[in-house]
């Protein structure tokens, strides 16, 4: 699933870079990686620096970071949030941010469909009954879909 999120975070963020949009990056690995919204060529290189050794080994909880990090996202910012955990506290959080005006994008990468292990489902249904919107991606899936994210009008963050 790791490598699944590293190649969704930097073709969504290619994608918002090539349209002109500024992009931040939040990654909750082991160290954390925050990069402020910026635009251009120097910004998809600076991420994908960060993607080539991201591993997620982070011990700060997903819905914790996006609450720390909060006062950066805006009802002018797109947020993409990216993750394989079954926690249902990262979900309820997207459809808390998606609820006070953000526009929000949770991708729900199935990790049943690569080890067998839990289901992704509950959280998915919670995600869609709460009307946060919800992109899946299972083992073997492409990602070509994800592209064609376009919400807000300012300044992107993907957080993985």
């Amino acid at each position: 699933t790791e490598e699944y999120s590293v190649a969704i975070a930097a073709s969504v963020c290619r994608t918002f870079l090539e349209r002109g949009r500024a992009v931040g990056f939040i990654a909750t690995s082991q160290p954390a990686i925050v990069l402020s919204p910026d635009r251009g060529t120097t910004q998809i290189a600076r991420i994908l620096d960060h993607l080539a050794v991201a591993m997620s080994n982070g011990t700060q909880p997903l819905e914790t970071a996006l609450r720390a990090h909060e006062t950066r996202f805006s009802k002018r910012s797109s947020l993409v949030v990216i993750s394989a955990s079954l926690d249902e506290a990262w979900g309820n959080e997207v459809g808390r941010l998606a609820a006070s005006g953000i526009a929000t994008q949770a991708v729900m990468i199935q990790p049943e469909t690569f080890d067998g292990n839990g289901t992704s489902l509950p959280l998915i249904g919670n995600m869609i009954a709460t009307g946060t919107p919800v992109a899946t991606v299972a083992y073997g899936d492409g990602i070509e879909h994800l592209t064609n994210v376009e919400s807000g009008r300012g300044a992107l963050s993907a957080a993985y």
